[in-house]
């Protein structure tokens, strides 16, 4: 991501940017590598599919919440209509 715009679209740094979305870990190994080797792709691998798997419980509880309030809502229209 060598861009000199990066910051100005981003709001943040390249640095981090990895980190949050990968961890301090990932990036130190990242930025102090001289190759991308296989090593650091397998990381970077497990890293992502951390994340993914991390996004897929999420959407899930935020599907479940959205359920919810649906329901919640529902119980009080027909509380409502009720008087």
């Amino acid at each position: 991501m060598a861009v000199d715009h990066y910051g100005d679209v981003y709001g943040d740094s390249f640095e981090e940017s990895l980190s949050a979305e990968f961890g301090v870990d990932v990036l130190v190994l990242i930025s102090e590598a001289t190759t991308f080797s296989p090593f650091i792709k397998q990381r970077l691998l497990e890293a992502a599919q951390q994340c993914i798997d991390n996004r897929r419980v999420f959407l899930k509880t935020l599907q479940w919440l959205n359920s919810l309030r649906s329901k919640t809502r529902n119980l009080q229209l027909r509380r409502f209509e009720r008087r």
